[in-house]
Formats: structure tokens, sequence, C-alpha cells
């Protein structure tokens, strides 16, 4: 009697993590999705500021590239983490075995 009323609380978890799996997966595409177009973005106002403030020292200048780097450094994180994960979450097949 417990066993199967144990079984059935693991089924019904195990039925609500299936529903839940798309969505989950769809809010991660939208925040963050477009990851590898975000940070080429980052970086190219991070060596835009750098330009700037390469010509026109000043603390305004600085600050803009500092909040650029922070961006563009945060972006890339993420991105790398995603990389990461996807060749985590990808089997590798071995080459000797398909003959």
């Amino acid at each position: 009697m417990l066993y199967s009323i144990l079984r059935w609380r693991c089924i019904s978890s195990q039925k609500k993590l299936k529903h839940l799996k798309p969505k989950i997966k769809a809010m991660g595409k939208d925040k963050l999705g477009e990851l590898t177009t975000k940070a080429r973005e980052a970086f190219a106002q991070l060596c835009q500021c750098q330009k700037y403030t390469m010509t026109n020292p000043s603390p305004g200048a600085t600050r803009k590239e500092v909040v650029a780097y922070a961006r563009w450094s945060h972006v890339s994180a993420l991105e790398r983490e995603v990389f990461e994960a996807e060749i985590k979450a990808t089997p590798v097949k071995d080459w000797r075995w398909q003959q």
C-alpha cells in the first residue's frame, strides 16, 4: 500500500515536470536567444568606446567604456556557458564503430 502511494506520487511528479520542460526551454530561448549576435554587438560597441576613449580621453568616455566592457563580459560569459552546456549534452560518436 505504501509502495503504491509513493509510486503514484513519483509518477505524478514526473508528469508535472514533463509539462514544465517545454515552458522552461521556451523561456530560456527568449532570455538567451541570439547570444552570438548579442556578443558580437557588445564587442563592436566595446571597440567603438575604446577607440573614442583613445582619441578623446575624458571621464565620461571612460565610464562608457567600462559599461560597454561589463556588458560584453557578461554576454560573452553567458555565451560560453551555453556552448559548454551544449557540448556536454551532445553525445560524441566514435568513428571507429561506424562501419
